[in-house]
């Protein structure tokens, strides 16, 4: 199982990751520049190359979206996990010093049944 120091920082680089992921298709989907003539600078083959790198680029956003929860969920385990043990280490100690030497029973004294013919 991974620590949770090595989750929150698998969990930072994810969320970096989906930034610049975002940043990336922002710039991809952003219409051409015009220049002097009214004409624009993208070519036919340019266009059909950022359409291709916008849907690799919206894919890899999504297996990180599917990503960030799962790394979540096990930082959440992660510390439930850890309040478990800190409740039942605190329940032993607690339990140990409740623990006080009982005194043993004593045998009570009684009048028995005399063995023998009456």
């Amino acid at each position: 199982m991974q620590t949770k120091e090595e989750l929150e920082q698998e969990l930072a680089d994810v969320l970096g990751k989906i930034d610049k992921a975002e940043k990336r298709l922002r710039s991809l989907r952003r219409p051409p520049t015009d220049v002097s003539k009214g004409k624009t600078r993208i070519s036919f083959i340019t266009k059909k190359e950022q359409i291709a790198e916008a849907a690799e680029v919206m894919r890899e956003l999504d297996n990180l979206g599917r990503r960030e929860p799962e790394i979540r969920d096990k930082l959440q385990l992660h510390s439930q996990e850890l309040e478990k043990r800190q409740v039942i280490d605190l329940e032993d100690v607690t339990m140990n010093e409740k623990k006080v030497k009982k005194p043993k029973k004593q045998q009570k004294k009684g009048k028995g049944k005399a063995k023998g013919k009456a």
